[in-house]
């Protein structure tokens, strides 16, 4: 940690500067610029107070400055990157960040250095995804002591592709997958062909379900989620379409 004090005199100089922390006695510094690399200090709370003395005698206090330096686990970092992705008109897309640090982590997406609205989970998805929702998305995960940028992720919408032939393909529906991200929110995967609305429903028993989310299917892939899984013990979905 790298300690710097200001300290200067009107018709004078400057002769030494002492560091107090918490009130006791900590280091003296002789040389201008007045500067102290504190190596390898450990986690804790401090209050940093500077006194200084001039070539007269007289001395200056500095209003106390109080920090926190945070346990190297502590602090947040970014493990899995958003990663690019390449689709087709209509697709869904889902990008997603794995952090480490303490809790509680915060997200916020942004669009080409723009912050996306409502984009504060570790994941963003975008569904119908056109050619206007191509660039660069980035996302930034906070907590207590301090904040990282991930890498930029690139999306990029190119055209469909010319059909082939004569079309017999029969509807199908899959569940592809379900992640769970930071901190415990499902994320939920639907490949749909030839099926024009997926209806996502969860359910505690098998026995009773209940809708979450109805989309509409523009391409092949639908992304869903569900905030209230936070406070369920068991969670269990499945996915309904309509042609």
């Amino acid at each position: 940690m790298s300690i710097s004090v200001n300290a200067f005199d009107h018709d004078g100089y400057v002769t030494a500067v002492d560091l107090f922390l918490d009130d006791d006695y900590f280091t003296t510094l002789t040389n201008a610029p007045f500067e102290f690399l504190w190596a390898n200090a450990p986690p804790g709370n401090y209050t940093l107070t500077a006194q200084a003395t001039d070539d007269a005698g007289f001395i200056g206090v500095s209003d106390p400055v109080s920090f926190q330096i945070a346990p190297i686990a502590a602090q947040v970092a970014i493990m899995d990157q958003p990663v690019d992705q390449n689709v087709f008109p209509g697709d869904g897309v889902a990008l997603r960040v794995h952090a480490a640090g303490g809790q509680p982590r915060s997200y916020q997406w942004f669009f080409n250095d723009i912050p996306v609205d409502g984009a504060t989970n570790a994941f963003l998805i975008i569904n119908n995804a056109q050619v206007e929702n191509a660039g660069a998305y980035s996302v930034v995960v906070t907590n207590v002591w301090g904040a990282v940028t991930s890498q930029p992720a690139m999306v990029t919408v190119g055209e469909l592709p010319q059909p082939g032939g004569n079309r017999s393909d029969l509807p199908s529906l899959t569940m592809s997958s379900i992640e769970k991200l930071d901190p415990g929110l499902p994320l939920i995967a639907v490949h749909a062909s030839r099926v024009n609305l997926v209806n996502l429903e969860c359910s505690s028993d098998f026995q009773t379900w209940t809708s979450l989310q109805t989309l509409t299917n523009y391409g092949e892939w639908l992304y869903f989620s569900d905030s209230d899984a936070l406070t369920q013990p068991t969670r269990l979905y499945r996915a309904t379409g309509q042609q």
